[in-house]
């Protein structure tokens, strides 16, 4: 019974990845026209007085570019940081206004690729530029990217320091400089 579920699986992961590919051959704009999960998240955690507090965006959009072996080559991605959402109406007001993300200046942060890599120990690595509260820094992103069976699923995490960034006070004696973002992506092929 086992080989038949594995069996099945491989015959589904083959077909999705076949799939993919239909799509993209089918013309350049086909990834455009993915669509991005509601259950996707993209957030971060950051250490207030030494315990974690987690905080979501409800508002982005994240668009890639593939090739034709389904495989990501580029990504641009937008953040509406008026959506920040920490469970918490205060706070949530607190992070949207200066010195945190000063959302009446700057309510967009975006980053956009430059390159696409293979990681050695597997997985891939995009490296690109964040814009984020008007200072453009560049990172290097390690993620994951899988076909499934109704699309392509993609995750992973990054720190950042929130200081090369202007973004909050410079003392960490509340919140912690060093804040890990975090993203579980998932795309449904039209």
């Amino acid at each position: 019974m086992n080989d038949i579920i594995h069996v099945a699986d491989q015959v589904a992961a083959r077909f999705a990845h076949w799939l993919l590919g239909l799509c993209i051959l089918i013309g350049p704009a086909a990834a455009d026209t993915w669509v991005l999960t509601t259950d996707s998240r993209l957030g971060f955690v950051a250490t207030v007085e030494g315990e974690p507090a987690a905080v979501q965006f409800t508002g982005f959009d994240v668009r890639p570019a593939i090739d034709a072996s389904g495989a990501p080559v580029g990504f641009d991605v937008s953040v509406d940081l008026r959506t920040v959402d920490s469970g918490d109406p205060e706070l949530d007001d607190t992070l949207r206004a200066t010195p945190w993300f000063d959302t009446q200046t700057h309510p967009q942060a975006r980053f956009r690729s430059r390159a696409v890599g293979v990681r050695s120990g597997g997985g891939f690595r995009v490296q690109g530029d964040l814009s984020l509260n008007g200072v453009e820094r560049t990172l290097e992103i390690p993620f994951t990217w899988r076909s499934t069976s109704t699309g392509v699923e993609m995750d992973g995490t990054v720190a950042i320091d929130r200081h090369q960034f202007g973004i909050g006070p410079d003392a960490e004696d509340a919140v912690a400089g060093e804040v890990t973002v975090s993203f579980a992506l998932a795309w449904r092929l039209p």
